[in-house]
């Protein structure tokens, strides 16, 4: 957590002091959690994350004049190989802004969608989140507490306790320092790194740390029997390997932890399916 040019910019924004996070060009801002680790920003498209929970935000221009009411209708329109349940939506009032939401329920996780629509502005947010059972996830705390805080008339000026992204440069403050040996004080652990692999990013999803080893080579054209990403064949695929931490909050054994997910599993997975499979 020391504050010095390599430090990661996730970190930065959960050891900043501030109590809320904004952008004063785009006029959103919401109170920061405890929990809260910012990740990236593209553009108008912000990535972070609470916990285990991955929040998405993007703001557009409402040049079309969408109303809540169409956004509404256009956030129940599901594709053919969308397998969510919808168990909650509709329009609210939220500090004077319609805002018109939609909650589903998948095999394994649960997602909110929610669009706050103004004159100027369509700020979209979806939440991902997984969960052990459905009925005591379908309400986290955080999350109500993230979408009460939300205010969409930020204009920056004196405001002391917010981060004012508008003036963060994401790209060049995203940027990793190459080290011999990774090391997570927060969660007690260490990797040592050869001179090929560095450690290539972290976000706060799942406190997720990737490593990885660059090929450094193109792919040949008729790919010598080997295995590449089917996206792509213009080169070959990087090695990484992901170090993923959780929570242990009921000090389960290994031997526990794999039995409860095993039951979830059978529990929420059709057997003759995977079976087949």
């Amino acid at each position: 957590g020391g504050m010095d040019e390599g430090i990661n910019f996730g970190l930065l924004f959960k050891y900043a002091g501030k109590t809320k996070i904004g952008h004063s060009k785009e006029h959103w801002r919401f109170e920061k959690p405890d929990n809260f680790d910012m990740d990236t920003g593209y553009g108008s498209d912000y990535m972070f994350a609470m916990d285990d929970m991955s929040v998405n935000l993007w703001v557009s221009k409402n040049s079309e004049k969408l109303t809540a009411d169409r956004a509404y209708i256009m956030m129940q329109q599901e594709y053919s190989y969308d397998r969510a349940v919808i168990y909650e939506k509709g329009i609210k009032d939220h500090k004077g802004i319609k805002c018109a939401f939609v909650k589903k329920r998948y095999v394994d996780s649960v997602t909110e969608e929610y669009s706050f629509v103004t004159d100027e502005y369509i700020y979209n947010i979806v939440i991902d989140r997984s969960f052990e059972t459905f009925a005591g996830s379908k309400e986290n705390a955080d999350v109500v507490a993230f979408i009460e805080s939300l205010e969409f008339d930020y204009n920056g000026g004196d405001e002391e306790n917010t981060v004012d992204i508008s003036s963060v440069d994401f790209e060049s403050a995203g940027q990793e320092e190459v080290k011999e040996e990774y090391t997570d004080g927060n969660y007690s652990w260490s990797i040592k790194l050869n001179d090929t692999w560095e450690v290539e990013e972290y976000y706060g999803f799942y406190n997720v740390v990737d490593i990885t080893r660059p090929a450094g080579y193109e792919a040949d054209e008729d790919y010598d029997d080997m295995n590449y990403m089917y996206e792509s064949f213009s080169s070959a695929v990087d090695p990484v390997v992901t170090v993923t931490v959780f929570s242990n909050p009921e000090n389960q054994s290994l031997a526990e932890w794999a039995s409860q997910k095993h039951k979830l599993l059978s529990q929420t997975v059709n057997p003759d399916f995977c079976h087949r499979l």
